[in-house]
């Protein structure tokens, strides 16, 4: 017998998990990294301080995971630029730049993100347990925050807002990892999402396989977002997971493919906060969260993450 969440999962692609920091907080985190973004555009020290590799360097064939700081498409046309922060990257960037040195951008953003992070352990250890994987709970958050490879992603889609009704500003997806949260969009509406099922994400190109694909696409279908909660997926590492820490009927959960189209004005929902949050700017911008499982089990080769052709099927 499938739980809330499983049978949303299953039929949507997603679900919604409460997530207790207020919009007005979600906000204001999204505000202060947009301004960090905006500071690295013109400071190159910036940029430095906050790029680390969380696995050491540790990169398995041409898939990378664990990259934090400031970064711009990769695989798709998306007009974008991100932060990525993590766990580990105050100290990180505590030991390129001295605290009392750091521009103001960096200064303010630190005791948002620490806040941040609290709640998203809470978020990411509450959507394990209420889907029955609690052996992921050591893998997903192990004590040693060094070993975490979790981003908090702010991402600024540019000039977003001039684009026209009904395009595909992001392209469609399913993510590398394990377990999404979207937290807050200055616009939302834009995103359709569909099962993505596990038979599906794979490396093999087959004709059933191209016209399965297109028929997930045509299916697409809102998704929605509530007060006090986090849309909340998986990823399309999900089902690759070794079988000590999922059950084989967890592991039939899809994935999320999602995409974002740009809605027309009745079907937009502007928060109250965009304008603060991009400065005025014709940007959206978003706060998202992406979870692997933890460095060691990385490096153990047990965990192999998700190819581009996977993650993003081109057809």
């Amino acid at each position: 017998m499938f739980n809330k969440h499983e049978a949303a999962i299953t039929t949507d692609g997603w679900t919604n998990i409460e997530f207790k920091m207020s919009e007005s907080d979600r906000a204001e985190y999204a505000r202060l990294a947009n301004r960090v973004i905006q500071a690295a555009s013109d400071n190159q020290a910036v940029i430095e301080a906050l790029a680390f590799n969380a696995t050491g360097g540790y990169e398995q064939g041409s898939v990378r995971t664990g990259l934090f700081g400031i970064g711009g498409p990769r695989n798709s046309s998306d007009q974008k630029i991100y932060l990525h922060a993590g766990f580990q990257s105050e100290q990180y960037a505590a030991e390129r730049i001295p605290p009392h040195e750091q521009p103001l951008e960096l200064k303010n953003f630190w005791p948002a993100h620490r806040n941040m992070l609290y709640e998203v352990e809470a978020g990411l250890s509450r959507i394990i347990d209420e889907l029955g994987a609690d052996a992921l709970q050591d893998v997903i958050l192990p004590d040693d925050n060094e070993a975490r490879n979790i981003h908090v992603r702010t991402v600024r889609l540019s000039g977003a807002l001039r684009g026209e009704q009904g395009a595909e500003v992001v392209s469609g997806h399913g993510d590398l990892g394990v377990l999404t949260m979207h937290l807050y969009e200055t616009h939302g509406g834009w995103f359709k999402g569909a099962p993505y099922a596990p038979r599906l994400i794979t490396n093999t190109d087959t004709p059933e396989k191209r016209e399965d694909i297109q028929n997930m696409r045509r299916a697409l279908s809102p998704i929605y977002s509530y007060p006090g909660q986090a849309v909340t997926f998986l990823g399309a590492n999900w089902h690759t997971l070794p079988d000590e820490y999922i059950s084989d009927d967890l592991k039939q959960l899809p994935a999320c493919y999602h995409a974002g189209f740009r809605p027309d004005a009745v079907h937009e929902e502007v928060s109250s906060y965009a304008e603060e949050v991009t400065a005025g700017d014709p940007d959206r911008v978003s706060l998202i969260v992406f979870s692997h499982p933890d460095v060691r089990l990385l490096k153990s080769g047990i965990y192999k993450p998700a190819t581009v052709a996977m993650c993003r099927p081109n057809y």
